[in-house]
């Protein structure tokens, strides 16, 4: 048992989840909690029920390790900023952020692009969105699966999903040669997903002028 501060604290920089042997009184100590979840994040589960609905030790948390957002509390796993901390840590921590942030657009698109598929763990309006889809199936062509039924069939996504699958299975050294060569038609793909887009309205420009017009 660490019951002395200085050891607490000497043993959980060396070793976060150290914590789990400290007293009860330190567990609820904010210096030396968040020294352990800098170190690492899960050690969030040792913390005191207090310090696990500390916006600033849930942060340092999530920052360390995403999927540490399951040890915050209700409250906190609600909290936007604090979500995305996570997600952009660790794709697959949406499914421990609440049910209002999975359906939140910016929130599920962070997800998405650091690991595709999150995207089982967005709303059902955010997996029949395209935007959000393309962006996961490119992060990983598996990611299509968890799409709506319409984009599952969408040929485009199709593709987009084969070819993110193709490049993964690819050596390192080939993903190199591929993306070098990948260069030169860059403007052309760049263009024919914008046209894909701008069919749906969901180019940043037609956004902004609808977020623009509802204001």
């Amino acid at each position: 048992m660490l019951s002395t501060r200085e050891a607490a604290l000497a043993a959980v920089r060396q070793d976060g989840l150290a914590l789990e042997f400290a007293s009860v009184a330190l567990r609820a100590d904010p210096e030396v909690v968040l020294a352990a979840v800098e170190q690492n994040g899960f050690a969030l589960l040792h913390a005191s029920e207090a310090l696990r609905a500390d916006p600033e030790v849930v942060l340092a948390a999530v920052k360390q390790k995403g999927g540490a957002l399951v040890y915050a509390s209700e409250t906190l796993q609600g909290d936007r900023e604090v979500a995305l901390a996570a997600v952009k840590n660790t794709g697959w921590a949406l499914d421990c952020a609440s049910e209002a942030l999975r359906a939140d657009t910016g929130v599920v698109l962070a997800a998405v692009k650091q690991n595709g598929c999150a995207l089982f763990h967005a709303s059902e309006a955010l997996q029949a969105d395209p935007e959000v889809v393309l962006a996961a199936v490119k992060q990983n062509g598996f990611a299509l699966k968890y799409a709506s039924e319409a984009l599952r069939a969408d040929p485009f996504l199709a593709r987009a999903a084969r070819e993110a699958s193709a490049l993964a299975r690819m050596p390192r050294f080939c993903r190199f040669l591929l993306a070098r060569h990948r260069q030169e038609g860059a403007a052309r793909v760049a263009a024919q997903v914008d046209v894909w887009l701008i069919r749906r309205g969901l180019d940043g420009f037609a956004r902004a002028c609808k977020r623009q017009r509802a204001a």
